[in-house]
Order: structure tokens, then C-alpha cells, then sequence
């Protein structure tokens, strides 16, 4: 390719057809890496599969360069229909001369040929393949678009995404939250206004952001979703219901699904990167509390609606927490040091009145 910036018309051919000189090739292979090595120069295609010709001069389409979706492999040529030498990939320059060894997507999978995105960027990267048959799926709840926005990683077509012939403009949202009782969470209203000049289908997505502690939740996950056929110049109300339950995350420690309510922002929009509409609200649920045991933190211990008062009772009757773990408690910038400590090793420290034996038992009390 002559340049980073140089556009691509592509014109698409049903004949089969050689590479020439000035042209870059692409065929669709359906077992084909994301990036396939030449092999050859053979562009005739023995199983029906259609051959495209895409040609440099006109500036209609700029193709990227990580590949074209729904696993079409790239092979970029320049020469003529006696030699043919790889040209780079389509939609970058020819900075790699011949294939190296191992071919182009063993480069990808190093990180020093384009696309700018390499696999390390993807959850499951330091998974695969795996050991001894065995593979672990540690991304946890960080899968798909959950991950790249814990991350904070660009991508080109967002969770969502989609094309319209049209546009639209969303405004006017609402929020009516329900008591705790209530198997609704809440309801969002919101206007959705075609601006364009053809009419036209809308996927309005409702995200929620938890900002709860209980339980770890990614920064924002999809709890609704409507679609909509908007003609021009018309709005049309939307309503997006939330359950309760839809809220709620599975608690390893509470060994139930569980929703504390608390503060929580809505977020309206066409794709998980293209949100219209914020808003924050207070949503009611139910108080969690964790089954203690002595590795639990201080802090766990005090906050438990049962034996956190048992326990400071206890500690008030033997004259109190003394010495510098009592200094750190009335410090405001030093008391998470001790809150944050399990209960076992708090007993180890000087000061502090309790015994495993009183531990033990506070634990037997709560089961």
C-alpha cells in the first residue's frame, strides 16, 4: 500500500479474478484465522466462494485494518498475475515486506503488527490455551463489554451498536422508583424524537450503574431494552421496566442472590458507548448480612445487626480496645487499618480483650 491515509473504493466482483498490479484482494474463507498468510498467489476459488476485487484509487470506503467482521480473512497483494508479494493488510501500509515466520497472526499475537488492538486486550487472554486440558475462566463477571469498560478500552463497534438511516434524539427522561416490597425496581420514561427525513427503528438500552459494596459489579451493566419505529419528525414515549431481581448479583458469601438498594445511576442510550441520558437515584433493597466467621474483618463484625452490638458490649465490660489499637479506632485516617483486619488476627495484637475462645463462641452464636 502506498500510505497509511490512502482510501479504499471497494467494488465487488462475482467473476473470479487474479491479483494485478495495483490492487488488493480479498477472499472469504469460512475456516480461515482472522488474519490469513498468503500462500501462493491463487485467488481462483474452488468451493463458490465469491472473490472481490477492492481497488485503491477512489476514496468511498476506508476499510480497517483489523479485518473485515463475520470471519472474512484479508490478503493484500501488489505485483502482477505472474508474481504476487504481500502489500501489508488491508487498510494499513506495507510495512511488512513477506510474511515473517509464523505468519501474520503470529506477529498479532506478540503485539508488533497492526491491528492496534492486540488479543492481550481481551478477557480470557492469559486463560487459553490452558494447561493439561484445563482451562480457567477467571474473567469472572468481566466478559464482553463488562470488561472493556472496566478497562476502559476503546472499541469500534460498542455493545449495541448499530447503524440507521436515521437519527434520533433522546430527552424528557424520568425514574419512578417502587418500595422494597415491590417486584418492580423501578421504571424509566424517556422521549425518543426522530430527526431525520425517513423514517426509521430505534433500540432504546437502559444500563445500570451499582454503586453498592456488598458485592463487586462491573461499571455498568444492560437491565433493559425496547425497540421502537419512529416515522420523521415524530417522538414517541418510552418505558423501560425494571424488575427487582434484576438487580441482584450472586453473594459467594451470603450463598444467595442479594440487592442491598442504595445509590444507583441509570444510564439511557443507543449502545453501551453512547449513552444520552444520566440519572442518579436511590433504590431500595435489603440489608445483607454475611454469615461471620473469625476471619471476617473487625469491621464486618461491628456492621452485623446480631452480634455486632454482643460484641461491643463485650469489649466495653473488659475496660475497652487499649494501646495503639485504640489510637488508630479515634483516628479517622488510621481506623480501616484496624477495621479491615480479621478478628482472629485482631486478638493477636496487645490491647485488644478478647480470646479465640470468645471469637469461637461469637461465631457459633450466628450460625
Amino acid at each position: 500500500m502506498e500510505d497509511a491515509d490512502h482510501h479504499l473504493d471497494v467494488s465487488i466482483r462475482k467473476q473470479e479474478v487474479g491479483p494485478r498490479r495495483g490492487a488488493i484482494s480479498v477472499r472469504r474463507l469460512e475456516q480461515a484465522p482472522r488474519f490469513h498468510d498468503p500462500v501462493g498467489g491463487e485467488l481462483v476459488d474452488d468451493h463458490g466462494h465469491e472473490t472481490h476485487l477492492v481497488d485503491r484509487e477512489a476514496r468511498a470506503v476506508e476499510v480497517p485494518g483489523e479485518g473485515l467482521g463475520c470471519g472474512v480473512a484479508v490478503e493484500a497483494y501488489e505485483g502482477t498475475d505472474e508474481e504476487t508479494e504481500p502489500a501489508g493488510l488491508l487498510g494499513r501500509p506495507g510495512d511488512v515486506d513477506r510474511p515473517p515466520a509464523g505468519g501474520h497472526q503470529h506477529l498479532l499475537q506478540r503485539g508488533e503488527v497492526v491491528p492496534r488492538e492486540r488479543l492481550s486486550d481481551t478477557p480470557s487472554f492469559l486463560d487459553f490455551p490452558g494447561e493439561h486440558s484445563h482451562v480457567r475462566y477467571s474473567e469472572g463477571i468481566y466478559v464482553g463489554y463488562r470488561y472493556y469498560d472496566a478497562r476502559s478500552i476503546a472499541v469500534d463497534y460498542p455493545f449495541g451498536y448499530g447503524l440507521s438511516y436515521t437519527t434520533f434524539e433522546y430527552s424528557d427522561p424520568v425514574v419512578t422508583t417502587f418500595d422494597v416490597d415491590d417486584p418492580l425496581a423501578f421504571t424509566t420514561d424517556i422521549t425518543v424524537t426522530n430527526t431525520g427525513s425517513v423514517a426509521g427503528a430505534e433500540v432504546v438500552q437502559l444500563y445500570v450503574s451499582d454503586h453498592a459494596k456488598t458485592v463487586t459489579t462491573p461499571p455498568q451493566e444492560l437491565r433493559g431494552f425496547t425497540k421502537i419505529y419512529v416515522q420523521p419528525g415524530q417522538s414517541e414515549r418510552v418505558r423501560i421496566t425494571v424488575a427487582r431481581n434484576d438487580l441482584e448479583h450472586f453473594s459467594v458469601a451470603a450463598r444467595s442472590w442479594v440487592y442491598e438498594g442504595g445509590p444507583v445511576t441509570v444510564m439511557i442510550g443507543s449502545s453501551s458507548r453512547d449513552i444520552r441520558a444520566t440519572i442518579d437515584v436511590e433504590i431500595p433493597g435489603r440489608p445483607v448480612a454475611l454469615p461471620l466467621t473469625v476471619w471476617s474483618t473487625f469491621r464486618e463484625w461491628r456492621e452485623h445487626p446480631t452480634v455486632g452490638p454482643q460484641l461491643e458490649m463485650l469489649l466495653a465490660a473488659r475496660g475497652g480496645i487499649r494501646g495503639r489499637m485504640a489510637d488508630l479506632l479515634s483516628d479517622e485516617t488510621g481506623q480501616d487499618s484496624v477495621l479491615n483486619v480479621p478478628l482472629q488476627s485482631l486478638l493477636e495484637f496487645p490491647g485488644v480483650p478478647l480470646t479465640a475462645d470468645d471469637a469461637q463462641r461469637l461465631v457459633t452464636e450466628t450460625a
